[in-house]
Order: structure tokens, then C-alpha cells, then sequence
């Protein structure tokens, strides 16, 4: 008597653990039509780190479920679908459900142990601290810790590249190179004294 008690109250609390919050929830499936070929399918519409849209010339006409196949159009069921993922911060960081996000711009600073996105990793210089995702570290690898605190935005140093090259001056970014002309005379008088003295 006593097992079928726990085994009713293990139910219970399975009953009442929230599953859906643990697992990714894929969109419901979307309708589209095409009108040159009067034809009409289901596509797969993506999740909350995910959006998919139906073939150039489809357009979509809602929720499966909501929408039916115009009059005189063929339904031809599942149709090819293209995915784009978001860059949300929810997608890019550890343990998140649904599909990889779009976490190219990420960037993380393990001493402040937060994250943040930058505009455009590649054309950004980041504040001393802040790391970009390492060319040994997979993209779908590259996400933010639990444990650490998103921050609205971050802002770039410059519109620099971070790995590239300083500009030269003959890239018309800056003024020429030139040696101080105090160092310049100290130098000659150095000279002049070292000769002078033989």
C-alpha cells in the first residue's frame, strides 16, 4: 500500500514539474501558397531562437490549424523552408532551449563575468577585457556562461578591425610618421660631440 502511495505522489509532482519550460517549443507549422503553380503546404515555421520562412514565391496565409488551402489550389503537404536564427540573448546563452542563435557578435569578459553584443564583431575594436569568439571554439560552442550577466550593449573602441593591422599612413588615416624634431637635434649634437671629441 505503501509503494502505491509514493508512486501517486511522484506522479503528482511529474504532473507538476512545467516540462515545456525545459524543452524547446517549436512555432505551430505554417500555411503558404504559391499562386503561379495553385499550390498550397505546410511548412515548419522554427522556435523561439529560430524563424523559417517558406521558397521565394510563397506567400504565407497563417497557422496551419487557423487556415485552410484556398478553393481550386492542390495541397501538396510539406513544403522546403529556410531558417534564420536570432540574436537574442536568450539563444546565446548556456543550457538554452531551441535551436543555436545567431551568436557571431557575441562577446564575453570572464573577469566581469558578463556578455554582451557588439553591432558587428568584424569591423569592431573591444574595451580591454572582452573577448571574441576564439577560431578553435565551434559557432553553436560559442554561448554565454550560466552564471553570467548580460549587459544591454557594449560599445566599440573604434570601428577598427580587432585582428587587423594598424592602418599605415599611406591609407590616408592618419598623419605621416615623422621623428620628433627635438629628438632629432639631440641626436645630431650626440654625433657632432662624438666626432668633435676624436
Amino acid at each position: 500500500m505503501k509503494g502505491v502511495v509514493r508512486m501517486g505522489v511522484l506522479l503528482v509532482i511529474l504532473l507538476l514539474i512545467p516540462w515545456s519550460g525545459l524543452v524547446a517549443a517549436p512555432l505551430p507549422p505554417r500555411l503558404a501558397v504559391n499562386h503561379e503553380t495553385r499550390q498550397c503546404g505546410e511548412f515548419f515555421a522554427g522556435d523561439e531562437c529560430m524563424d523559417c520562412f517558406p521558397p521565394a514565391g510563397w506567400e504565407v496565409l497563417g497557422v496551419t490549424s487557423a487556415v485552410s488551402c484556398p478553393e481550386g489550389y492542390t495541397d501538396i503537404g510539406r513544403i522546403d523552408h529556410q531558417c534564420q536564427p536570432l540574436k537574442a540573448s536568450f539563444c546565446c546563452s548556456e543550457g538554452h532551449s531551441g535551436a543555436a542563435g545567431d551568436c557571431e557578435d557575441l562577446v564575453i569578459n570572464r573577469r566581469a563575468k558578463q556578455c554582451a553584443f557588439v553591432n558587428d564583431i568584424e569591423t569592431c575594436r573591444l574595451p580591454t577585457g572582452w573577448t571574441r569568439r576564439p577560431q578553435d571554439v565551434e559557432a553553436r560552442n560559442w554561448v554565454c556562461p550560466a552564471s553570467y550577466q548580460w549587459i544591454e550593449a557594449l560599445a566599440c573602441e573604434s570601428e577598427a578591425g580587432q585582428e587587423g593591422p594598424t592602418p599605415t599612413p599611406d591609407q590616408g588615416t592618419g598623419p605621416v610618421n615623422l621623428p620628433c624634431p627635438g629628438a632629432a637635434v639631440i641626436g645630431l649634437m650626440v654625433a657632432v660631440g662624438r666626432w668633435w671629441k676624436r
